[in-house]
């Protein structure tokens, strides 16, 4: 029930973020340079090293993918300790069919990371005051233009799972 209240939050506040944002002109609005926008949701992130410290994480974001394949992002989530964090990334890059396959694609971007505060501020470098530089890699598969899944390299730490629905 919390894990519900939780997420509904985070989806109402990204959704209320990136119109405002696209109001002020600081994210362009379909029709300028944005090919199309993306809702995604991660239900499952998976640690390399499990700690009895870490907490179910689940993320929502709202993505721009440019007409030149890049791209840039916000997402909202819990990170690994439980607490509200945010991702705001306006650097990234896709690259589609990738080996040759239409439908396979990756991804990565970089950005800055606010969330790991208190006792877990030493759960990612170079955090100060909370902030903190972020960089994934990605490797999805696309089911239709509307649907895709992937998966998240999140550094050393876990590979998150992903579901995108594209709005073109």
């Amino acid at each position: 029930m919390i894990r519900s209240v939780v997420l509904a939050s985070l989806s109402l506040t990204a959704s209320l973020l990136c119109s405002q944002a696209s109001a002020q002109g600081v994210m362009p609005t379909p029709g300028d340079d944005v090919a199309y926008t993306s809702w995604q949701f991660s239900p499952l992130t998976l640690h390399f090293h499990p700690s009895p410290e870490h907490k179910h994480a689940v993320s929502v974001a709202y993505e721009q993918t440019l007409k030149d394949n890049h791209t840039r992002s916000l997402v909202l989530f819990t990170n690994s300790f439980g607490q509200p964090s945010v991702y705001f990334s306006p650097w990234g890059q896709r690259f589609d069919n990738l080996l040759g396959q239409p439908n396979l694609f990756a991804k990565w971007n970089a950005g800055i990371i606010y969330g790991y505060r208190g006792e877990y501020k030493d759960k990612v470098p170079f955090n100060h005051g909370g902030f903190s530089p972020g960089l994934f890699v990605a490797l999805g598969y696309r089911f239709s233009p509307q649907t895709e899944v992937q998966v998240n390299l999140l550094g050393t730490a876990a590979v998150q799972f992903q579901m995108n629905f594209n709005v073109r």
